[in-house]
């Protein structure tokens, strides 16, 4: 598990990698050209257990460089990956996938945020899935390739607690900036609906003032309606041991 410049979260943890999503602008396919890196799935079994020593609120993407819910991850895989969040009920666990249809086949306990991409507006019948999931739910729109406001209907941000916006990352973001506008949109409907937005720092060239970094209220048991907490699983709360360094560097 490491630490991560991803401005909205504190740690990614890998114990999946390689994608085959054929995404011209992701930045895994930036690494195979460059570095060798293998876009083909493995699991890692080395990496499962490395969660058990986070530091307790600490926020942790999981398979950063693999979409952990795509058709080709086998179900086992996720289900030990699933094993190693419910032992963690004091993190945040994040989770992004371009199939949020999938979630709905494993229960995620409240303490895991599902989101989804949406690039451009083909995609934001994603939302779909999603909006009938009891967890946190949010989406990433980044890279933001086009203007997808108009294209959302209404009270589809309303079942969204955080929306992420950003440009490419990588060397092709000058090319590729979004359009000003595009970006105000989905500010406009996401304050209309209440949601949080988070601005990543990818945008500040073209953004004036201070950049919007809001992060969701979580959710708690307490907080669900019946329906909700029936819905996510009966998962008790659960502290593992971790070990801190002197500079605050915890050790997996």
């Amino acid at each position: 598990m490491n630490r991560t410049k991803i401005e909205w979260t504190h740690y990614t943890w890998n114990p999946v990698t390689g994608c085959l999503n054929t995404c011209w602008y992701c930045y895994v396919r930036r690494m195979e050209e460059k570095y060798g890196y293998s876009r083909l799935p493995q699991f890692h079994e080395d990496r499962l257990q490395a969660p058990r020593t986070a530091r307790p609120g600490s926020r942790i993407l999981v398979c950063s460089t693999a979409d952990l819910f795509a058709p080709w991850i086998p179900d086992e895989w996720i289900t030990r990956v699933r094993e190693v969040v419910l032992t963690r009920s004091d993190v945040t666990f994040q989770f992004l996938t371009k199939f949020p249809e999938r979630y709905a086949r494993w229960g995620w306990p409240w303490y895991c945020w599902l989101g989804t991409t949406v690039e451009s507006p083909e995609h934001v019948d994603r939302l779909e899935a999603l909006a009938r999931l009891p967890n946190l739910r949010f989406v990433s729109f980044e890279p933001l390739l086009d203007d997808v406001a108009p294209g959302l209907q209404a009270g589809m941000m309303a079942q969204l607690k955080w929306i992420i916006i950003g440009a490419i990352t990588g060397g092709r973001r000058e090319a590729y900036l979004p359009h000003r506008t595009w970006i105000t949109g989905l500010i406009e409907v996401a304050d209309r609906a209440g949601t949080s937005v988070f601005l990543k720092d990818n945008l500040r060239r073209l953004w004036n003032g201070p950049l919007r970094q809001e992060y969701p209220e979580p959710l708690y048991p307490g907080r669900l309606s019946r329906l909700e907490e029936s819905a996510l699983c009966d998962i008790p709360h659960t502290v593992s041991n971790h070990k801190e360094g002197e500079d605050g560097q915890i050790f997996e």
